[in-house]
This record gives structure tokens, sequence and C-alpha cells, in this order.
């Protein structure tokens, strides 16, 4: 931590709690994630809701980040990492075009109504039995 205090390009912020983080997510261009394995990250739906895009370096839930193009993972590459930051710092455009589809995709995966029909679904299938 202290390393990256001393580093002009980055701001350490610390810990914050989850209505800031909200904000924060909300006001940046786009978020990091440097896990090299996990799942379906509350930070990646946090981000897509706010129609903010994710660059990842190596998790990937359901390949979404490319099939839904709310993102860019970078299969554990970290030149990859590095040259799509820098991609997306410089265009604009295609940043928004990535932001776009984010929250497109966070409006119809999370809403509550869609929650409530994927558990509908599952009640169906235990009632009968599948």
């Amino acid at each position: 931590i202290k390393e990256m205090q001393e580093e002009p390009a980055l701001t350490y912020i610390g810990e914050v709690d989850y209505e800031r983080s909200l904000a924060l997510i909300a006001e940046s261009q786009f978020i990091v994630n440097t896990s090299v394995r996990e799942g379906l990250s509350n930070t990646f739906v946090q981000a897509w809701n706010s129609g903010t895009p994710v660059l990842s370096y190596n998790s990937n839930p359901n390949n979404w980040l490319h099939e839904k193009k709310t993102g860019y993972c970078a299969e554990g590459d970290f030149t990859r990492l590095v040259s799509t930051c820098e991609q997306w710092i410089k265009d604009p455009f295609l940043l928004e075009q990535y932001s776009t589809n984010a929250r497109n995709f966070a409006l119809r995966e999370f809403n509550a109504e869609a929650a409530a029909l994927k558990y509908l679904s599952l009640f169906r299938l235990l009632k009968n039995g599948n």
C-alpha cells in the first residue's frame, strides 16, 4: 500500500462503505479486476448496473465480458490487460460502446423482474421433480 501511495498515477482511497463504493464505481471510466480466479464478482454486477465496463485480468464469468461486450478479459495476460487499458483510455467512443452494453446487459439480467422469473422457473422445475 505504501508503494501504491507513492505512485502518481494511482490514488489509494482505503476502505469505503458500500454506498461510497457504488458511487466510486459509477464515477469511474471502467474498473479493473485483478483476480486470478473468481466467479461472478459483485463488483462486476455493480459496475454493469452503473454502465461501467469491466477490464479483467483473468475472470470472465459465463464469458459475459466477451459475449455481451460488457468489458474485456485478458485471459491472464498482463500485457493484454495493459494494452486494453491504454486503448480504452485513448478511445472514448469504444469505451462508450462497452459502457452502453454493460448498462443494457445489467438492465436485462439483474433487475428484480428477471431475478423473480429465474426463481419461478427454478421452483417449477423443483415442483415437477426435474
